[in-house]
């Protein structure tokens, strides 16, 4: 049965309003769409925009992020970046042209659903797991949660710092799926990024080996696999094994030129919407066109 909704009818003197108050809402509506900063946000936080995306939308994963010093590295590198960037633990998320969820065991539903609306929509979404020290249990319920939701498959975390004559420590952890009697890297661990350009960002605690066909790796450390680039949709996920927040709040350069330059990638939403903030466009420019990034770049 259809229902019959009622009408309103306003007199015609509703409708008249000066000029001056014309202009004052119009104004009004355009302001609203406008980047703007927040009202006790540090310099780069801003709210989101009605037509311009923003540069990046950090999200805080709350208890479910196990490295809170990783959280304030991306923080503190967007910040001093100059990028446009919003800080948020709930949804629905700004429209940014990326998505960085640092340090995390596994998100609500709610918020899944939404970073994977993104990404198929054309955002490019930076995962990085918060299970190189989680417990067993944890690291299980974060390995489902990679494989149900986002198609990544990870092992148990390996320890770097290891001394040589410590048997593995794989067979203490549940869900694995293949053990490596690969050797450890010489000397200090260093993470070599292959994509978007190469570099190496060295790494101070554990690392998740993730399983991943060879054109997908886009960083390994010694013999394992630690970080993989995946399409979906319209978008771009990129799983980091390894944690870079810690090394982004340490002032590690190569870590800052990584993340500038995953910021300032072109087509990393697929909004069509302006490039990202200069300081981190030109930054990009010049990394990726450094004879070695030319050589080594995979796309």
């Amino acid at each position: 049965m259809q229902v019959k909704l009622p009408t309103y009818h306003l007199p015609p003197s509703a409708y008249r309003f000066s000029r001056r108050t014309f202009l004052s809402l119009a104004t009004g509506v355009v302001a609203t769409m406008l980047p703007r900063k927040t009202a006790n946000a540090p310099l780069g936080h801003v709210t989101a925009s009605g037509f311009e995306p923003l540069d990046c939308a950090l999200l805080d994963a709350q208890q479910h992020c196990t490295l809170p010093e990783s959280l304030a590295g991306y923080e503190s590198a967007l910040t001093t970046g100059g990028a446009r960037f919003f800080r948020t633990s709930a949804e629905p998320l700004p429209y940014s042209k990326t998505i960085i969820v640092p340090a995390c065991l596994a998100l609500r539903p709610g918020m899944t659903q939404e970073v994977a609306a993104a990404l198929k929509g054309g955002s490019l979404v930076v995962l990085e797991s918060g299970a190189s020290f989680a417990t067993p249990s944890d690291f299980a319920v974060h390995q489902k949660w990679l494989r149900h939701y986002w198609d990544v498959q990870v092992e148990a975390p390996v320890d770097l710092w290891r001394p040589p004559n410590d048997p593995l420590a794989h067979s203490r952890w549940p869900g694995r799926l293949t053990i490596h009697n690969s050797p450890l890297p010489r000397g200090a661990p260093y993470v070599d990024f292959h994509w978007p350009f190469r570099t190496k960002v060295r790494d101070f605690s554990r690392v998740l080996p993730v399983s991943a066909l060879e054109e997908h790796v886009v960083a390994s450390c010694g013999h394992w696999s630690v970080a993989s680039k995946h399409s979906k949709g319209k978008g771009t996920l990129v799983f980091l094994g390894s944690p870079l927040g810690p090394a982004l709040l340490a002032g590690d350069a190569e870590a800052h030129g990584w993340l500038r330059s995953i910021i300032a990638l072109p087509g990393s939403s697929g909004c069509g919407s302006p490039n990202p903030s200069a300081s981190w466009r030109n930054f990009a420019v010049a990394q990726l066109s450094s004879p070695l990034a030319l050589g080594s770049a995979r796309v």
